[in-house]
């Protein structure tokens, strides 16, 4: 609340949510490594809640890598969804170096990424260490596991620290089934894409400037931003 958070000297957003003085954060999911830390800092406290929506609909998004599309008068229908097909496979999925960053669309290589989540970590394997700074900025090292420990005592996949919280470290293990279905129910209600706009990303950072030099104050440029946004938006509809 207003009262409980100092949002002027905000430290690190999750350590708010964790400590009670803040009821939520805006944050983005990109892989089943994120889905497993937010189960181990909140445990069963953890709720995905997009936006609120007029239409009642998932306020939630998800943001694309890449996107390709099909023409409606395209004459050669058949071609274009063979070679869009292509991109779809498995093995295409499998080779993408960034799906430690991102979901894969295609069903077969999520089901095998959630499945890794869902596998546990033994001695002589190694954990990821991840450390959040006070102002909310990670560092990590990477884990390992090797086949040859299972069978092993389980161990924690990772840890989180937060720094200077004089909070305990937090040992996050392998994702339960009962918190995976959790979060693929929420993500199976989401209809919505979005993506960054780098014109209008370029054209408010444009016109931030002049109240960083102390030209304009923070009104003059809220108004003129929304002036030049408003126009710009409803030129690209």
């Amino acid at each position: 609340s207003e009262a409980q958070f100092d949002w002027e000297n905000q430290t690190n957003a999750m350590l708010a949510v964790m400590q009670g003085q803040a009821l939520g954060l805006a944050n983005g999911v990109n892989s089943f490594t994120d889905v497993e830390r937010m189960f181990a800092i909140l445990g069963d406290n953890l709720v995905f809640k997009g936006y609120p929506r007029e239409s009642g609909s998932s306020g939630s998004a998800l943001q694309m890598q890449g996107t390709v599309a099909m023409g409606s008068k395209s004459a050669h229908k058949d071609g274009v969804w063979r070679f869009i097909s292509s991109l779809l496979t498995a093995e295409r999925a499998a080779a993408n170096p960034n799906t430690q960053w991102s979901f894969p669309a295609n069903q077969a290589e999520f089901d095998k990424l959630a499945e890794i989540a869902m596998t546990d970590y033994h001695e002589g394997d190694e954990p990821t260490t991840v450390t959040y700074n006070t102002y909310g900025g990670s560092s990590w090292s990477d884990g390992r596991s090797f086949p040859e420990n299972s069978g092993k005592p389980v161990i924690a996949k990772s840890t989180i620290e937060f720094e200077n919280s004089g909070l305990p470290v937090i040992e996050v293990f392998a994702l339960k089934r009962a918190d995976f279905d959790k979060f693929v129910n929420f993500l199976n209600t989401i209809s919505t894409t979005t993506e960054i706009d780098l014109k209008l990303s370029e054209m408010i950072a444009a016109e931030l400037e002049p109240f960083f030099a102390g030209q304009k104050s923070a009104q003059q440029v809220l108004d003129l931003v929304q002036s030049k946004v408003d126009i710009y938006v409803n030129e690209q509809r």
